[in-house]
């Protein structure tokens, strides 16, 4: 039973409706990928028209080769576009470098998560990333990306803040993941709905 009836001080008697404050939450898991050993990228699937937009998390990602970027791709109609459809735009923040405008602009083939990533030093990369207009057909599919590691140079922690779009009217359907260099060897990527 969601209700139960409370008398307050005047003596009257309320209903407090318990289901409309017990929310079961805004995120629905949708998939996993997981790396236990070292592959040269990963899929992550399962965006459809049930949701608008989706979010990804980005756990503990390792990278076999020093001085990186991780990046991504869409999947549109099964394939990987590769196509030179892409724009993307990354900011670095650093404690040593300071704050560095970084760019990969217009008619890449390839989105930006994150630059000079460290395999030597506590190589460990997390995130979190929102894909946008995913299942839609009428506007670009887009992603915003807020991405952690230590920088292979001096070795200090970094934020890396991306943005960028696919420029075509196709549905996406997932992404694939994959290093500008090398294999990744461990990490995990989370696939939710967004209500």
């Amino acid at each position: 039973d969601t209700d139960e009836f409370l008398v307050s001080d005047a003596g009257v008697i309320k209903r407090i409706d318990y289901s409309l404050i017990k929310g079961g939450g805004t995120h629905v898991k949708i998939a996993t990928a997981t790396v236990s050993s070292a592959v040269s990228s990963i899929d992550l699937t399962g965006m459809d028209s049930t949701y608008q937009n989706y979010m990804v998390e980005i756990d503990n990602v390792v990278n076999a080769t020093d001085n990186v970027q991780l990046r991504f791709r869409f999947i549109q109609g099964g394939s990987t576009v590769t196509s030179t459809i892409y724009d993307t735009q990354i900011q670095r923040f650093g404690i040593a470098e300071g704050n560095t405008f970084l760019s990969k602009a217009e008619n890449g083939d390839y989105l930006l998560l994150s630059v000079g990533t460290d395999a030597n030093n506590d190589p460990q990369l997390n995130g979190r990333m929102f894909i946008y207009n995913a299942p839609t057909t009428d506007t670009h599919t887009s992603y915003n990306s807020d991405i952690s590691h230590i920088h292979y140079d001096n070795h200090d922690h970094q934020r890396n803040l991306g943005h960028g779009v696919i420029e075509n009217n196709t549905a996406s359907t997932g992404m694939t993941f994959f290093f500008s260099s090398g294999n990744i060897t461990a990490g995990t990527w989370r696939l939710y709905g967004i209500l």
